[in-house]
């Protein structure tokens, strides 16, 4: 059975990621990006409520940058390079 990689779905002006799908899950469906990202959007309200236009995929691939999404504070995808940043919590900030 294929694996579904982790699909970031993100606003292409901004960078914000509108929904995250996580870590990939088994299912025995060979054509996983027409289907996937189909049912995706819509299955999960935050997608269908956006203007498709806009919205992009960036597809990870298994575990890729796991260690990052476990210690981050935050990311977003760079409109301009299409990489994705990660900001961290400055352990040093006793500020909540």
């Amino acid at each position: 059975m294929p694996k579904y990689p982790r699909i970031l779905y993100y606003d292409m002006i901004t960078g914000q990621v509108t929904h995250d799908t996580g870590e990939p899950i088994v299912i025995g469906v060979d054509d996983y990006q027409g289907i996937r990202v189909e049912l995706d959007y819509e299955n999960i309200k935050a997608l269908s409520e956006c203007n498709r236009d806009r919205i992009r995929e960036l597809h990870l691939e298994l575990d890729q940058n796991a260690q990052d999404f476990a210690e981050c504070s935050g990311y977003r995808v760079n409109p301009e390079t299409l990489e994705l940043e990660f900001s961290y919590s400055d352990p040093d900030d006793l500020d909540p």
